[in-house]
């Protein structure tokens, strides 16, 4: 039977408590979970999800946990892959809970499918309590993605994101970690599981989706007017960051895509008629615009990271095997 390690990155201890007794209630039992967190540990926020994750370790010796004294949801990620003792490594967001089938599904997954290297699953918000409010989520179709077969488009529902994603160890290793400057808590601040999958893909990465791979993000809403705009400008920051990424690298892409936000963003609300939501577009693209120049300004890749000019450094997982 397959062990999998959790990797839970932690930010939010008034929520960790429900992700980590999903797991702890979990049908299927060859499990271990890497609690990991993040920053200063003499915080208070940081502290107590120490405090938290120590009270349930001292009770489950499956259960560790470890941290990364950089921010963001990827360098959390990365911490975890480095620990992680099993074959297969699955991400749980600090605010989700996990279906107590989850894992079992997963491992039934590659059994049956000893091709795929990677599985997403779906997030599901919970009711909504309040009118403003936002809540990621994905409901991806069950589909297969094999980018040298199909010439590297994926089939139509194929998606994921980090709050509920599995994958092979080794190829983790062989891709190398996730880039420590996109993603949540990061300078670009969305977007690294985009960039992740980009870059499984130039790999000839096979990946599957499916919906019965289920967690639901339990506390995932952020309500008011000031939590959406924040969640919608820092998608925009972190999108055009990774366009930057893609236009360093010479792929095209980085520049389609932002030409096509200019588009989408004035010409396609003008066509719509919808004049009253242009200035919340154009501060949007504005965000987009202003992280795409600074990414090529400040930033160079070095392998598939993005590095500071100044700085020329880059992680990677060498000599951890």
């Amino acid at each position: 039977m397959t062990k999998i390690s959790v990797v839970i990155p932690a930010y939010r201890p008034d929520t960790l408590y429900t992700p980590i007794s999903s797991v702890i209630n979990q049908t299927f039992d060859d499990w271990e979970l890497l609690i990991v967190g993040q920053g200063k540990v003499e915080e208070k926020r940081a502290s107590n999800v120490l405090a938290l994750a120590n009270g349930f370790s001292q009770k489950d010796s499956r259960i560790r946990y470890a941290h990364s004294n950089k921010m963001g949801h990827s360098c959390a990620v990365n911490t975890g892959i480095e620990l992680a003792k099993g074959e297969i490594v699955s991400l749980l967001d600090d605010d989700c809970e996990a279906q107590d089938s989850w894992l079992e599904t997963i491992a039934q997954y590659y059994a049956e499918n000893p091709h795929i290297q990677l599985l997403g699953g779906r997030v599901l918000p919970p009711k909504k309590e309040k009118r403003l409010g936002v809540c990621p989520n994905v409901n991806p179709s069950e589909a297969v993605y094999d980018p040298v077969s199909s010439q590297y488009k994926p089939p139509s529902g194929f998606n994921w994101i980090g709050a509920n994603v599995s994958f092979k160890r080794e190829v983790a290793l062989e891709t190398g970690p996730f880039d420590e400057f996109i993603g949540s808590g990061t300078i670009f601040p969305a977007a690294g599981e985009t960039d992740y999958m980009l870059r499984l893909e130039r790999r000839g990465t096979i990946m599957m989706s499916t919906p019965k791979v289920s967690v639901i993000h339990k506390h995932g809403y952020r309500y008011g007017i000031k939590a959406v705009l924040s969640h919608t400008f820092n998608y925009a920051y972190g999108n055009g960051g990774l366009a930057g990424k893609l236009t360093l690298m010479g792929d095209p892409r980085g520049e389609k895509w932002k030409s096509d936000t200019i588009r989408k963003r004035v010409l396609g609300r003008l066509r719509s008629f919808h004049i009253h939501r242009l200035p919340f577009d154009i501060i949007r693209l504005n965000n987009f615009l202003v992280a795409y120049h600074r990414c090529i300004k400040e930033y160079q890749v070095i392998g598939d990271l993005l590095a500071p000019i100044d700085k020329k450094q880059s992680r990677s997982f060498a000599g951890i095997r």
